[in-house]
């Protein structure tokens, strides 16, 4: 915890900004993911099953970022083209009688709404090079966090906007060692940008102080196993590597200068497992077991002009699990549902509202339909649940503010729609 800065100088403003500038990532890297805004959709039918099974399902071109040994099981070339729309309904409800605030404060606000729709967009390919090999492409967004509070809520001097991405590029290439045995590799090509709106004190009318132009590039990989028992089982395993960022950008304070803004992100590793069995020639049965470091995205080390520092979100690593089903109508049309399930990466007395995270639970629906020979048209929706509240917990950067809230109708609505070539 930073002292107590009290004075609105040059000096006091850059520690103003030292805590809240700890990052808003939402890590939708891999399957195992947590919290309000954070998600794994990517723009791929598996979102109709809550992606329980995407490791080993291994039947369109997404296999090229859920798992890129499945590529392998693509005969052809393969394009998939994926979009859908985020909902959230999220608001945060400040409990005036436990939240304490410094004197000459004024009302003690409700945050508001935390943000409005958003798009997102998924494009993968596969593409067979010989009977070993295939090749493959992903590009979709691994991180994407964003929050808009009003700007003069009771914690308007850690946090009132933010936004958050991490783009993924990803060129991957697949081996058949066997009939049951593939491996796989992929290279992640990730541009990260961030920028960050808060308040320079508690005072009312306090002018605003942004990050803005805060960005790096880093590679990572992901590593994938998969094992086809029989024709109608098959596992798999994908492991995804750490990523640290150095964001580096500008530091906008209300004085006649800009100061350097620069700190180190990390994107944790995890791994996931998944299992695709055939039951029938209409039913089958997906599921997943997925773990994430997100203890590592936990301390955040951030230079701001003069001054750096180093904090600690008290995060825990999360655990994920998912459960589905697939039923072929008829030969035209398949039927997806699903369940899953992520566990919290913080408890509610030292959750902090810049990153609105808490355990998730996923409720899916999903359709596909091969509208003529290599072209199949889907459609899918998921529910998130996310119950939330901040328990009393001090604000940084001064402590002056103690904050108890609870997160009204902690909802998520993501409505997709795909496209699969295939030729």
């Amino acid at each position: 915890m930073l002292p107590k800065l009290n004075a609105l100088t040059h000096g006091s403003i850059i520690g103003v900004g030292m805590v809240s500038m700890m990052l808003l990532v939402t890590p939708a890297f891999g399957q195992a993911g947590a919290g309000a805004f954070v998600f794994y959709e990517n723009g791929s039918p598996d979102m109709g099953a809550s992606y329980a099974g995407a490791g080993a399902r291994a039947n369109d071109a997404a296999t090229a970022f859920t798992n890129p040994a499945g590529m392998v099981r693509l005969k052809g070339s393969h394009l998939l083209l994926g979009t859908f729309l985020l909902v959230p309904t999220f608001d945060l409800d400040v409990d005036a009688g436990s939240t304490t605030v410094p004197a000459g404060f004024g009302a003690i606000l409700d945050g508001g709404d935390l943000g409005g729709v958003a798009p997102g967009l998924g494009s993968f390919g596969v593409f067979q090079i010989n009977d070993q090999f295939n090749f493959g492409f992903s590009i979709n967004a691994i991180a994407a966090n964003g929050a808009d509070y009003d700007t003069n809520w009771a914690g308007r001097a850690f946090v009132t906007e933010n936004f958050l991405i991490a783009m993924n590029f990803e060129p991957a290439l697949s081996y058949k060692i066997d009939d049951k045995w593939s491996v796989g590799a992929g290279l992640n090509l990730v541009y990260m940008s961030l920028e960050q709106d808060f308040k320079a004190t508690n005072d009312p009318l306090a002018p605003t102080v942004k990050i803005d132009d805060a960005d790096d590039w880093e590679v990572g990989a992901t590593l994938g196993v998969m094992y086809q028992h029989s024709e109608d089982t098959r596992f798999g395993l994908t492991y995804r590597t750490e990523m640290e960022f150095n964001l580096d950008g500008d530091f906008i304070v209300p004085v006649p200068d800009t100061l350097n803004f620069d700190s180190d992100m990390k994107l944790p590793q995890g791994v996931n497992g998944s299992v695709y069995h055939r039951i029938n020639d209409k039913l089958a049965v997906l599921g997943d077991v997925g773990w994430t470091e997100w203890s590592a995205f936990s301390r955040v080390p951030t230079t701001i002009g003069p001054i750096s520092f180093t904090a600690d979100r008290n995060w825990d690593d999360t655990w994920h699990v998912g459960i589905g089903l697939e039923y072929m109508m008829n030969e035209t049309w398949l039927l997806r549902t699903g369940f899953a399930y992520d566990s919290s990466p913080v408890d509610d007395d030292k959750l902090l509202p810049d990153i609105p995270v808490g355990e998730q639970y996923r409720f899916s629906v999903g359709v596909q339909k091969i509208i003529s020979t290599g072209i199949t048209f889907g459609l899918s929706y998921t529910l998130m649940y996310s119950p939330m509240e901040i328990d009393k917990v001090v604000l940084p950067p001064s402590g002056d503010v103690t904050l108890d809230a609870d997160y009204d109708d902690p909802f998520v609505h993501f409505i997709g729609m795909t496209i699969s070539l295939t030729f």
